[in-house]
């Protein structure tokens, strides 16, 4: 349920594979931060916090990309000569503002992609941040 009712305001998908073999999920980053909490705690069961729900979210689209990683090594793991680990991600930026800055959803995500990195440190191959806005290059340049 959650994630059919984000599908509007936070877009993601994985494109299969780059030619090195890597996964590659595509992000459309949100400008709606408010209504993506809203949306978020709609669908919280009552004994979950705000940010197992966003964790789950977020867990989900690494789960899918291991499943295409373990494809990938099964099927032509000999072609790359390594077995595939990390994933290419693309982070579309195009709707960014200053308000992300100050939003629930930034401190929720870093808080996330700090516990996913003592899990799994060697999970993105490749991060391209496309389309950003000058004022999230300034804030963080």
């Amino acid at each position: 349920r959650l994630h059919s009712s984000l599908r509007d305001i936070h877009p993601r998908a994985i494109h299969f594979w780059d030619k090195t073999g890597h996964p590659v999920i595509i992000e459309v980053v949100p400008s709606k931060h408010k209504e993506l909490v809203k949306r978020f705690k709609e669908c919280l069961a009552p004994d979950r916090s705000l940010f197992e729900a966003w964790e789950d979210y977020h867990w989900h689209i690494s789960e899918v990309a291991g499943i295409i990683m373990r494809y990938q090594n099964r099927t032509r793991g000999a072609e790359f000569g390594r077995d595939i680990t990390s994933a290419t991600v693309i982070m579309e930026c195009s709707q960014l503002g200053y308000g992300i800055l100050f939003s629930d959803v930034l401190k929720l995500s870093e808080k996330i992609w700090a516990e996913e990195s003592k899990v799994v440190p060697e999970g993105m191959h490749r991060v391209f941040v496309v389309n950003c806005p000058g004022i999230i290059t300034f804030a963080y340049g």
